[in-house]
């Protein structure tokens, strides 16, 4: 879990390091828009909190009804793999659209994928 953990922080230092040089170099923001960028990892970023905290929840009472009752932490890891597919399709969609240089809005759209993935991996709420 650890070598996880460190991994997916290691993506997000990626995104946040090619921020500048790609936003810079291909798409002409100036020094100051390019800090308009990491808006997009933050709304992702608070989508994946969101999610995190109205579904997670109900999936939770949903399968200890099933299993007899009792709550546990695993019944969280449903929403936690979601969130694990979202990061690669995050990653996909900002390198892919930065390298083709298409509209700047794209890449933007990739990193705010990353960051609900990021938010819907980390976020681990307690069981009552």
């Amino acid at each position: 879990m650890y070598l996880l953990t460190l991994q997916i922080y290691g993506y997000l230092y990626l995104l946040f390091t090619t921020f500048p040089r790609i936003f810079e170099g291909q798409y002409d923001f100036t020094e100051k828009s390019i800090g308009l960028v990491y808006l997009g990892s933050g709304v992702g970023s608070f989508i994946g909190l969101f999610l995190m905290g109205v579904i997670s929840d109900r999936v939770v009472a949903i399968l200890t009804k099933r299993n007899g009752g009792k709550p546990k932490p695993e019944y969280r890891l449903p929403l936690m793999m979601a969130g694990a597919l979202v990061i690669p399709v995050g990653l996909f969609i900002y390198g892919w659209t930065a390298e083709k240089k298409v509209h700047y809005i794209a890449p933007i759209i990739g990193s705010a994928f990353l960051g609900a993935g990021i938010m819907m991996t980390f976020v681990r709420m307690h069981v009552d």
